[in-house]
């Protein structure tokens, strides 16, 4: 009886399921809610009958749900709220009626008293508590979901900044509730509630006055709680404190999380490896009045500010957004093939073509193997480093990779078991200078030849900084024999000075004993050292310039890097200020700008590697007995990397050829 009853309501009940009035895909996540499934079952039928749209937003956030969640929980005192309710009315005393273009130029004027007070206070404060974080299919509650589809449609039809923007543009821009795996701390309307009034203080017909407002809000914050001091996440309040910009996947976070409650279309974007560096890096990304998307890093940025300076330079680039993409390596692979971690997200969307010249690209693939996907890697000093993955065709032998940017240098691999390995040599793609082509690089190791090699650096010159060489142009260098003055002319840097040590010649009459060096814009010099020879009072005259006696010298505090011994460490202030121990007579005055130390030091040891199957392998080590080292009978063709076995962690790979090192990135052929 009772086994055919079972089969009499079998039928019933797929026929109740298959009737089910949501589509599948939200089928599918109420499964795998589980008992947290009647939550959001409240929210679908809230808006079914009510409001078609919002329906649909709210299927296309429980859809994608299951692929979210929070890495960890964060709880934090009521303490942390007072603290920061009264760096905010601070903030309003000092600024809280200027625009933002006036709290830019405005001077910093709190008391150093209150924000030592502040930092005591701080200490007081219980740590938070942290748990572990849950996926949002199975905690979402009705109340949170609908308070953020509420607010986000608020905002969709009352922002100036939306009004023109498509239901699919503000499922991704402007709706969702989280941007990666932050804490959920805050419904958006206590988002909004925060921070609307701060940001809106100037209208948003502008997107760029908001952001603008948003950023001199943050830096003040951080400049307010100056000497507040803590090491443990607080989540949003990251963004207040010191040290913010260390941490810019955060700082991507919350902000994005802050502007879509504020009414601001917002996207978080990020490369996986820098080409030139050995990091990764993470950005905001919004509509200008034309609606493109463009880039920028608040609040040390607004939009498109950091461009040409850096985000121009970034290697493939990838948007994280809350719908799935079935194209992703999370969808695309075998059965227990490795993924590597930065491309692993079922949310990645690839957005390389915005920021460079790309192409479709096949490649040879003849490994036998089980797995689906390929990558394309960067070169590292650590090795290989995954930034695109292809799907492998394995009845053509080909590995199809879309939207490769060109100019960069790039290694076919693949997963062997949990071990990157290479599936090829090295290889560079630059526009040929005729449509729909480009020209083809390959460095191979090839042992028949050999070159000799001279080699200057172990990094190339950084552009900011050379800019910032700029300053040191037309400094004047003043000497006195007194403190009160008063002061000669000694010398003048009528050039902009080199990125390494140089001399400029004394003809100095008579003895000295106080030395500055003033920039002529009352722009920071950037000096990392400065060294004085000469004849200090009673000595004997050398014979030769290259006897000339060092000098001694003392500067205050503020001065000191520039004596220190040390060209990593540097002053960034219009003037420096020295006093000579004796009064001496300065014959030459030797110095180097601000610079990251990655050209050769005489008396360091430096190994030379080339590239071979996919790993570095040593050719040689020596020490440096001057500014260069020499290295005879290299095999040639290939990629090599210079190291400094001493100190330092910069070097990036290079070619060599016509007695010349060409790095593998050339930030100059990036537009």
């Amino acid at each position: 009886m009772r086994s055919s009853l079972f089969y009499f309501l079998l039928p019933c009940l797929w026929i109740c399921f298959s009737c089910s009035p949501y589509p599948q895909e939200v089928r599918h996540a109420l499964k795998l809610a589980r008992s947290n499934a009647p939550e959001l079952e409240k929210v679908l039928e809230y808006y079914r009958t009510k409001d078609e749209q919002k329906y649909k937003a709210a299927c296309f956030l429980i859809s994608n749900m299951p692929y979210h969640g929070s890495r960890k929980e964060i709880i934090l005192s009521s303490l942390h709220d007072s603290y920061f309710a009264t760096t905010d009315s601070l903030f309003q005393l000092y600024f809280g009626e200027m625009s933002a273009a006036q709290i830019k130029k405005k001077k910093f004027r709190i008391p150093d008293s209150i924000r030592n007070m502040l930092a005591a206070r701080y200490t007081r404060i219980p740590l938070p508590a942290y748990t572990e974080g849950k996926k949002d299919i199975e905690c979402i509650t009705s109340d949170f979901l609908i308070d953020n589809i509420e607010s986000a449609f608020d905002a969709w039809h009352h922002s100036p900044l939306l009004q023109d923007m498509t239901f699919e543009e503000f499922k991704e821009s402007v709706l969702p509730y989280r941007t990666t795996d932050e804490p959920l701390l805050y419904k958006k309307s206590e988002l909004k509630e925060k921070f609307y009034r701060i940001i809106n203080k100037e209208g948003m017909t502008d997107i760029r006055i908001p952001i603008e407002r948003y950023k001199m809000y943050i830096l003040k914050q951080q400049r307010i709680s100056y000497y507040t001091k803590r090491k443990e996440n607080l989540g949003i309040y990251d963004l207040f404190l010191p040290g913010t910009m260390r941490n810019c996947h955060s700082q991507v976070t919350w902000t994005s999380n802050i502007f879509r409650a504020c009414g601001i279309p917002v996207c978080y974007e990020f490369t996986p490896q820098w080409p030139d560096r050995e990091n990764r890096h993470f950005w905001n990304a919004s509509p200008d009045s034309s609606g493109i998307y463009i880039p920028y890093s608040a609040p040390a940025n607004n939009l498109g500010e950091d461009w040409d300076n850096h985000l121009k330079l970034a290697g493939k680039v990838y948007r994280k957004t809350f719908a799935v993409h079935k194209d992703t390596p999370y969808f695309q692979r075998a059965a227990e093939e490795e993924i590597p971690e930065m491309l692993s997200s079922p949310t990645l969307q690839d957005e390389t073509s915005r920021y460079h010249q790309t192409i479709t690209l096949e490649l040879p693939f003849h490994v036998r193997t089980e797995n689906r996907m390929a990558y394309l890697s960067f070169v590292t000093r650590n090795g290989l480093t995954p930034v695109a993955w292809g799907k492998i065709d394995k009845a053509r032998h080909k590995a199809v990779f879309h939207q490769v940017p060109l100019s960069m240098t790039f290694v076919l691999s693949y997963y062997e078991d949990d071990d990157l390995k290479a599936a090829g040599e090295p290889f560079r793609l630059t526009a040929s200078g005729k449509p729909d082509e480009t020209d083809y690089q390959e460095f191979k190791i090839d042992s028949t030849k050999h070159v000799d090699m001279h080699l200057l650096r172990k990094y190339p010159l950084k552009n900011h900084l050379l800019q910032l060489h700029e300053n040191l142009k037309g400094a004047c260098i003043l000497a006195s024999s007194s403190l009160q003055g008063p002061q000669d002319t000694i010398a003048v840097l009528s050039e902009t000075p080199r990125p390494d040590w140089q001399a400029i010649s004394i003809d100095a009459q008579r003895n000295y004993r106080y030395l500055s060096i003033r920039s002529r814009n009352r722009q920071p010099l950037h000096l990392a050292e400065i060294q004085l020879y000469g004849f200090s009072e009673g000595t004997v005259p050398a014979s030769s310039p290259s006897t000339l006696p060092l000098i001694d010298v003392y500067a205050d505090t503020l001065y000191q890097n520039v004596i220190d011994d040390d060209i990593e460490t540097f002053v960034n202030t219009p003037t420096v200020h020295l006093r000579l121990k004796h009064s001496a007579r300065i014959k030459e005055i030797r110095f180097i700008p601000r610079n990251s130390n990655n050209a050769v030091n005489e008396g360091d040891t430096y190994a030379l590697y080339y590239f071979r199957n996919g790993e570095w392998m040593i050719f040689e080590t020596q020490k440096a007995d001057n500014n260069f080292v020499d290295f005879r009978n290299v095999p040639a063709g290939g990629l090599y990397l210079l190291k400094n076995i001493n100190s330092g962690k910069e070097e990036l790979p290079f070619t060599y050829s016509k007695q010349e090192q060409h790095w593998i990135f050339d930030a100059s052929s990036i537009r």
